[in-house]
Protein backbone atom coordinates (compact mmCIF):
# COMPACT_ATOMS: atom_id res chain seq x y z
CA UNK A 1 0.00 0.00 0.00
CA UNK A 2 1.30 3.61 -1.01
CA UNK A 3 1.29 6.21 1.32
CA UNK A 4 -1.22 8.24 -0.59
CA UNK A 5 -3.69 5.09 -0.04
CA UNK A 6 -2.57 4.77 3.49
CA UNK A 7 -3.85 8.21 4.03
CA UNK A 8 -7.18 7.91 1.98
CA UNK A 9 -7.72 5.16 4.37
CA UNK A 10 -7.28 6.97 7.61
CA UNK A 11 -9.32 9.88 5.68
CA UNK A 12 -11.91 7.15 6.18
CA UNK A 13 -11.60 5.98 9.71
CA UNK A 14 -10.66 9.59 10.90
CA UNK A 15 -14.52 10.71 9.65
CA UNK A 16 -15.75 7.92 12.31
CA UNK A 17 -13.97 9.00 15.25
CA UNK A 18 -15.36 11.98 17.42
CA UNK A 19 -14.19 15.62 17.46
CA UNK A 20 -11.81 15.18 20.73
CA UNK A 21 -10.50 12.17 19.53
CA UNK A 22 -9.64 13.44 16.12
CA UNK A 23 -7.65 16.48 17.57
CA UNK A 24 -6.08 14.54 19.77
CA UNK A 25 -4.76 12.31 16.89
CA UNK A 26 -3.39 15.04 14.40
CA UNK A 27 -2.24 17.31 16.99
CA UNK A 28 -0.14 14.56 18.18
CA UNK A 29 0.56 13.36 14.52
CA UNK A 30 1.77 16.77 13.92
CA UNK A 31 3.57 17.21 17.10
CA UNK A 32 5.42 13.75 15.81
CA UNK A 33 6.22 15.36 12.21
CA UNK A 34 8.03 18.51 14.19
CA UNK A 35 10.19 16.29 16.76
CA UNK A 36 11.76 14.65 13.57
CA UNK A 37 12.99 18.46 13.07
CA UNK A 38 14.04 19.39 16.20
CA UNK A 39 16.25 15.68 16.31
CA UNK A 40 17.50 16.49 13.42
CA UNK A 41 18.52 20.23 14.50
CA UNK A 42 19.71 18.59 17.63
CA UNK A 43 22.19 16.21 15.43
CA UNK A 44 23.53 19.50 13.59
CA UNK A 45 23.93 21.46 16.33
CA UNK A 46 27.66 22.51 17.03
CA UNK A 47 28.59 21.01 20.58
CA UNK A 48 30.73 23.28 22.98
CA UNK A 49 29.01 23.47 26.32
CA UNK A 50 26.03 21.47 25.06
CA UNK A 51 23.31 24.37 26.01
CA UNK A 52 22.33 25.01 22.61
CA UNK A 53 21.71 21.23 22.04
CA UNK A 54 19.37 21.47 24.68
CA UNK A 55 17.65 24.49 24.41
CA UNK A 56 16.15 23.23 20.89
CA UNK A 57 12.41 22.08 21.22
CA UNK A 58 9.33 21.37 20.42
CA UNK A 59 6.69 24.09 21.29
CA UNK A 60 2.78 24.18 20.67
CA UNK A 61 1.84 27.42 18.84
CA UNK A 62 -1.29 29.26 20.46
CA UNK A 63 -3.23 30.50 17.79
CA UNK A 64 -6.87 31.13 17.59
CA UNK A 65 -9.05 28.41 15.58
CA UNK A 66 -10.30 29.92 12.43
CA UNK A 67 -10.76 26.59 10.76
CA UNK A 68 -11.17 23.11 12.14
CA UNK A 69 -8.36 21.26 13.98
CA UNK A 70 -5.59 24.12 12.83
CA UNK A 71 -2.61 23.40 15.03
CA UNK A 72 1.30 24.76 14.96
CA UNK A 73 3.89 23.67 16.11
CA UNK A 74 7.70 25.32 16.46
CA UNK A 75 10.71 23.92 16.64
CA UNK A 76 13.17 26.85 18.51
CA UNK A 77 15.87 27.51 20.49
CA UNK A 78 14.30 28.50 23.61
CA UNK A 79 16.14 31.78 25.24
CA UNK A 80 16.22 30.03 28.69
CA UNK A 81 16.23 26.26 30.22
CA UNK A 82 17.11 25.14 33.43
CA UNK A 83 20.57 22.77 33.48
CA UNK A 84 21.31 21.36 36.62
CA UNK A 85 19.10 23.68 39.01
CA UNK A 86 20.35 26.84 36.92
CA UNK A 87 18.69 29.13 34.91
CA UNK A 88 20.90 29.34 31.31
CA UNK A 89 20.27 31.10 28.45
CA UNK A 90 21.10 29.87 25.03
CA UNK A 91 20.78 33.71 23.44
CA UNK A 92 23.46 33.09 20.88
CA UNK A 93 21.16 30.45 18.75
CA UNK A 94 20.54 32.82 16.05
CA UNK A 95 24.32 34.26 16.02
CA UNK A 96 25.57 30.13 15.27
CA UNK A 97 22.80 29.82 12.41
CA UNK A 98 23.87 32.85 10.54
CA UNK A 99 27.26 33.54 11.62
CA UNK A 100 28.58 37.19 12.95
CA UNK A 101 31.51 39.28 11.44
CA UNK A 102 33.56 37.67 13.55
CA UNK A 103 32.41 33.70 12.98
CA UNK A 104 31.26 32.26 9.94
CA UNK A 105 27.81 30.28 10.31
CA UNK A 106 27.21 26.81 11.24
CA UNK A 107 23.63 26.20 10.10
CA UNK A 108 21.75 23.58 12.33
CA UNK A 109 18.21 24.71 12.05
CA UNK A 110 17.40 25.73 8.33
CA UNK A 111 19.76 21.84 6.86
CA UNK A 112 17.20 20.07 9.72
CA UNK A 113 14.10 21.71 8.48
CA UNK A 114 15.06 20.77 4.44
CA UNK A 115 15.84 17.38 5.44
CA UNK A 116 13.16 15.87 7.23
CA UNK A 117 10.56 16.70 5.22
CA UNK A 118 10.29 12.95 4.67
CA UNK A 119 10.79 12.10 7.86
CA UNK A 120 8.48 14.29 9.29
CA UNK A 121 5.52 12.57 7.15
CA UNK A 122 6.92 9.24 8.18
CA UNK A 123 6.74 10.22 11.67
CA UNK A 124 3.13 11.43 11.31
CA UNK A 125 1.86 8.68 9.55
CA UNK A 126 3.46 6.01 11.99
CA UNK A 127 1.48 8.32 14.95
CA UNK A 128 -1.66 8.17 13.09
CA UNK A 129 -1.63 4.68 12.34
CA UNK A 130 -0.48 3.47 16.16
CA UNK A 131 -2.87 5.20 17.82
CA UNK A 132 -6.22 4.75 15.35
CA UNK A 133 -5.92 1.25 16.18
CA UNK A 134 -6.22 2.70 20.15
CA UNK A 135 -8.89 4.78 19.48
CA UNK A 136 -10.78 1.94 17.41
CA UNK A 137 -10.44 -0.45 19.50
CA UNK A 138 -11.65 1.70 22.41
CA UNK A 139 -15.33 2.78 20.74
Amino acid sequence: MTMEQSFKAIKKKLKKLPLKAKEKLLTGAIRAGANTVRDEARQKAPVDTGLLKRSIQTIKGNIKYNRLYEVKFFVVTKSKIKLRGLQKSAFYAHMIEYGTIKMPAQPFMRPAFENADKKSIEAAHKYIHKKMEKFTRSL
